[in-house]
């Protein structure tokens, strides 16, 4: 839950495992206007008796947050992922290297490497327009930079 009181605002996320990490998505928000993730607020008229709270006048969810609510704590899901991984494009090649170097450890390894983070778990942390035109890819190791590549390019 991420509460700004600037914004007189509340951001309700879900915590989702993929490819053996955690990351965080969107799935409620007072104020949709404000968000970087298109939800939709309801559409159903209000009759005079029953308006909005002043709180709650653009608020808006993914369509399953109002069921989520009606179990106290649900097992969380866990459906199947596949991380994807690719050598970072700012290190040199080996090849290009001018000393010898002896074979990487694991760790050494995943320094190079970095994982391609699907849309969907972004939502709400980048602006949604972002999605249409790049890829993203996240470091393996601190500070986990993450990273837009153009789509019209190499992934």
């Amino acid at each position: 839950v991420a509460v700004y009181r600037h914004y007189r605002m509340v951001q309700v996320f879900q915590i989702t495992s993929h490819g053996r990490r955690f990351h965080r998505m969107l799935e409620y928000t007072t104020n949709a206007q404000l968000t970087m993730h298109a939800l939709q607020p309801e559409a159903q008229p209000r009759r005079p008796r029953d308006p909005w709270p002043s709180w709650g006048r653009h608020e808006a969810d993914d369509g399953e947050f109002g069921e989520r609510l009606e179990e106290p704590f649900p097992p969380p899901p866990h459906s199947s992922s596949v991380a994807i991984y690719r050598r970072r494009n700012d290190l040199p090649e080996k090849g290009e290297q001018d000393e010898q170097v002896a074979p990487a450890t694991e760790e050494e390894e995943l320094e190079t490497m970095e994982q391609y983070i699907p849309p969907k778990l972004l939502q709400g942390l980048l602006p949604a327009a972002l999605f249409e035109d790049y890829f993203f890819w996240q470091e393996t190791v601190p500070p986990f930079t993450l990273r837009g590549a153009a789509k019209d390019g190499d992934p």
